[in-house]
């Protein structure tokens, strides 16, 4: 995951011995190695700090050896509001704080403005703090936004679970059946084959730098036999992995499209909400909305059958990626058996970049696209795409278009809200 280019992040583990390895600095100095700007250096500034946290006086001399798990969970919290940072993520935070500790600091969590993530064993502190709940089941996740207490007394959300629980059930048993040992050692005998092509790959498309050599000695007369075998198991293995991906998203989406239609306490905006993020129809909340004199955008009742997931978007997006880089690649006309291998390493290229890269080159462009959909910036990403020359761009239009009707639809959906 990518922190969002707005967001500063501030953490506060479970262990924080790792931050009171200096056991000699005082309390001023401790909080001082975390000073960005002179005037945080100096000594009011950072006694500000430490006196929200109860250290006034002779108490901000102190050295961290003889401070207490209590203090130096507040020493923490004095350092996170020096950060001033818009995203918390909290590991347990009311350990070791007293009942006047822990009052204080729940409240002045509910008047925050920016972000948080965090576990606590406290229940009144989840319970008046959290506005959303995120389950990690071992078989799935289950995210709602609701008070703690409403989401343990939601019947609904134990028919998800169990619902869940059945359909990875399902899926494992068919992964023992698909992933089985034939296809793990041909994977394995696969990789060890093309490990230097890879590297050739790089060097012939990316860098354009190197000529490709091709050694004369006998051995030559196997390479049509290798690369038709070759081309025989990748075609196979990316068949098996596609089949898997599909088999998930279907049985996912299917059993959470379930749910939201016995779900009875949603209001109509939150099942066109529900809709948009997990797939389906919502013609029928329009029409309870129009019912209401709110006026409706055209775009929304144009796409009242649904729009695409950005699940379904980011599943699909390698593949469409991959034809698309292809496409922009310009075709050996090198004849012969220096020409089948060029030919066959080119049909091999993938968009392998993790990082967004820079450049106007089709593979930068498509690696900026990438990470632009890891961050769910869907109109980054339509922005990045008219970058794409006409060859690049005529292998991804189906897919783009899908994304532009989903673009437009939140961005509708939000105008209506907005209104």
């Amino acid at each position: 995951y990518n922190w969002g280019v707005t967001t500063t992040q501030s953490y506060l583990p479970l262990d924080n011995s790792s931050f009171f390895t200096d056991e000699t600095l005082t309390l001023v100095d401790w909080l001082r190695q975390w000073a960005q700007t002179e005037e945080e250096r100096e000594e009011v500034h950072l006694r500000g700090f430490l006196g929200k946290m109860i250290f006034s006086g002779e108490e901000a001399l102190k050295t961290c050896n003889v401070l207490s798990g209590g203090e130096k969970v507040r020493c923490m919290l004095s350092r996170m509001m020096m950060t001033r940072a818009n995203v918390l993520q909290l590991d347990e935070p009311t350990n070791h704080l007293d009942l006047e500790s822990i009052t204080a600091f729940n409240n002045s969590l509910k008047n925050f403005k920016g972000t948080m993530l965090f576990t606590t064993h406290d229940h009144e502190f989840a319970q008046t703090v959290a506005n959303r709940v995120v389950e990690l089941t071992p078989n799935g996740v289950i995210d709602r936004y609701t008070t703690f207490d409403e989401y343990m007394q939601d019947k609904k959300i134990k028919e998800l679970r169990d619902e869940i629980s059945n359909d990875i059930a399902q899926i494992s048993k068919e992964l023992t059946e698909i992933d089985n040992s034939k296809i793990e050692n041909r994977l394995s005998e696969l990789e060890k084959k093309i490990t230097k092509t890879l590297t050739l790959v790089d060097e012939l498309v990316f860098n354009s730098s190197k000529n490709v050599i091709i050694n004369d000695s006998p051995l030559n007369k196997n390479y049509d036999l290798i690369i038709k075998k070759l081309r025989s198991e990748i075609t196979f293995l990316s068949n098996q992995q596609n089949l898997l991906i599909e088999q998930f998203n279907t049985l996912k989406n299917a059993n959470l499209n379930t749910f939201k239609k016995n779900s009875k306490d949603l209001n109509d905006f939150d099942k066109i909400k529900e809709a948009l993020n997990f797939g389906g129809p919502y013609k029928l909340a329009l029409e309870e909305i129009s019912k209401k004199e709110i006026q409706i955008p055209k775009v929304l009742l144009d796409n009242s059958e649904g729009v695409v997931t950005m699940n379904y978007l980011k599943t699909n997006f390698p593949t469409v990626a991959h034809a698309s880089l292809k496409a922009s690649l310009k075709q050996t006309d090198e004849s012969g058996l220096g020409g089948k291998l060029l030919g066959f390493l080119k049909s091999q290229v993938t968009v392998r970049s993790l990082d967004a890269q820079e450049g106007n080159s089709i593979n930068a462009i498509l690696s900026r696209m990438q990470a632009a959909l890891n961050n769910d910036d869907l109109s980054e990403v339509i922005r990045q795409s008219s970058d794409l020359n006409g060859a690049a761009k005529s292998e991804i239009k189906d897919w783009l278009s899908l994304a532009v009707k989903r673009q437009e639809t939140i961005e509708a959906f939000s105008e209506m809200l907005g209104n």
